[in-house]
């Protein structure tokens, strides 16, 4: 390129197609971290480390957070964030001219309906254009490349549910794997014939009488055991007496059979070694839920911490009034993206009692009903496809449509006479 010249923009498609790479490494190391917890460190390395009390405890523990953040995971991917619903669309052809459009600005525009620039579409508050996806979503959000889907009305809950439970299953893997992945990065740095060696000795009595005797040396027992450990052929070790602690006379054998009294030997069991491919699969598990953990965590904080405030990334660089959506309280803001409260709020599932359509949302200023939630849309148990009328009637009175009668009505043959009749043309 000449100097001072400027890239230009991709194209949404060559956007989502990278939007799309990102999926798939996102989804690979999703399964990657949970084969490996489960199948390589619980299935071989806890129980090469004899420690098979914990397997079911550790399982239970990680799994259920696991569950739910890839189940969480799935439906951000492929839930529809929020299209503008073609109700909306058949409503505006209704009321045509008689409902007025205010210029699309960044800024707040409570009760006001917009012409998208980009798609031409006239869409409701809160309702932004997404330039990877070419569509407009209902309370925006972001796009988000490790889903591979805008984030908006629909899938925002889904979105914080992902972050916290794979956060949370990040921790309990480091936590319970923890002193396991501190002897394999030891075991590695040390690695020798493809294995890497378990610290676990069995003690026994009498002398290793069999085979060659490949090293001698005056050390303590753990010296010994480290000794043995990088030594590719060693089988186990004797020395004279009982363990005290001082350093003695240690033989390092390369085969096993016990023989005589009055000896200490200590045995090396081939049980108890891991595969290097095991070891490695298990320690880029750990840089992985390592890593993890310490990106989602300023994510949560950030969405957490907007959903408790009503509004969305793209909303709180909004300066010209204060939050019109703002419920007075962080339960009843995060009400708006959970619903009512309820078991659903912690689970991958759309809300059972939303309080509201994604067209139309409570304000500030609406009066508060016996739930704590802002009457109005679902006041008396009005679900979003149940009546028709009465949602519309929510919607003329929240975008000011004008009165009088729609001008895109179909007002069917017998109007039509009777508009004859009376001379109207």
């Amino acid at each position: 390129s000449p100097p001072g010249a400027v890239m230009a923009p991709m194209s949404p498609k060559a956007m989502y197609i990278v939007s799309q790479v990102v999926q798939v490494v996102a989804l690979s190391v999703f399964l990657f971290a949970g084969y490996t917890y489960n199948v390589v460190y619980l299935g071989r390395i806890l129980q090469t480390l004899g420690k098979d009390h914990l397997l079911v405890p550790y399982a239970i523990v990680f799994n259920i957070l696991y569950g739910l953040g890839l189940a969480s995971y799935l439906a951000a991917c492929f839930s529809d964030p929020g299209r503008v619903p073609d109700r909306w669309h058949a409503f505006v052809h209704t009321v045509g001219p008689n409902l007025p459009l205010a210029p699309t600005r960044f800024e707040w525009q409570p009760g006001k309906a917009t012409r998208c620039k980009k798609c031409d579409h006239i869409r409701p508050e809160r309702t932004h254009h997404c330039a990877i996806c070419e569509k407009c979503v209902l309370r925006m959000d972001h796009h988000c490349p490790w889903v591979n889907n805008c984030i908006g009305i629909h899938n925002y809950k889904f979105f914080i549910l992902l972050s916290v439970y794979t956060f949370l299953a990040c921790v309990a893997g480091l936590a319970t794997a923890m002193p396991d992945l501190l002897y394999c990065i030891d075991a590695a740095a040390q690695l020798d014939g493809g294995f890497a060696y378990s610290p676990t000795f069995s003690q026994h009595t009498g002398f290793i009488s069999s085979g060659a005797t490949i090293l001698e040396d005056t050390m303590t027992v753990d010296q010994a055991k480290q000794r043995c450990m990088d030594l590719s052929n060693c089988k186990g070790f004797s020395f004279q007496g009982e363990p005290t602690g001082a350093a003695v006379k240690i033989y390092f054998k390369n085969k096993w059979d016990l023989w005589s009294t009055g000896w200490t030997s200590y045995r090396l069991d081939e049980e108890t070694r891991i595969a290097s491919q095991d070891l490695f699969q298990f320690l880029g598990m750990g840089a992985i839920m390592g890593l993890a953990a310490s990106l989602l965590l300023p994510l949560i904080c950030t969405h957490v911490r907007n959903a408790a405030r009503n509004i969305t990334m793209i909303e709180d660089n909004y300066d010209n009034m204060p939050n019109p959506f703002e419920q007075g309280s962080t339960a009843a803001n995060l009400a708006q993206t959970f619903g009512s409260y309820g078991v659903d709020w912690l689970l991958p599932i759309p809300p059972l009692r939303p309080l509201t359509d994604g067209v139309s949302y409570a304000r500030s200023d609406s009066s508060i009903g016996m739930d704590g939630f802002a009457t109005g849309f679902y006041e008396g148990g009005l679900g979003i496809e149940e009546n028709n009328m009465e949602v519309e009637a929510v919607w003329r009175s929240r975008y000011h449509v004008k009165q009088g009668q729609s001008p895109n009505a179909d007002d069917g043959p017998l109007s039509s006479v009777a508009r004859w009749f009376a001379g109207d043309s």
